[in-house]
């Protein structure tokens, strides 16, 4: 399959689809985030994970984040759905549902690829 077809899927797909480093910085952010979470891709890109988690949350996300990251495991096993709030642009709050894989680049961490779903609706 051409490289080209895949992102035509990965950028069209009706579920967001993100990627973060190592350090939770958003480095991509498909068509459907821009509409769940109101953000544009050039105002995503670059940015924490900070602007689409509430801030009450934020110290338990990044404590099971690093710990993903130095460790490689997660409480959570392969194809669990995870349900957490989440905020928009406007601060509105919004209850998503997600999963995550991660990337393994010369024996450490490197991304985190979600792909997320508006549980509200």
């Amino acid at each position: 399959m051409e490289k080209y077809i895949l992102l035509d899927f990965i950028e069209s797909a009706s579920d967001v689809i993100l990627s973060v480093n190592d350090c939770g910085i958003i480095e991509y952010w498909n068509c459907s985030a821009e509409i769940l979470f109101g953000f544009k891709k050039d105002e995503a890109i670059g940015m924490s994970l900070d602007i689409i988690i509430p801030e009450k949350h934020r110290e338990k996300h990044w404590e099971s984040f690093y710990k993903v990251i130095e460790t490689g495991k997660s409480k959570y096993k392969k194809g669990d759905i995870l349900s957490v709030p989440a905020i928009d642009k406007n601060g509105n709050r919004i209850s998503i549902e997600f999963t995550i894989t991660t990337i393994d680049i010369s024996g450490k961490i490197k991304y985190i690829f979600s792909i997320i779903r508006n549980k509200s609706r």
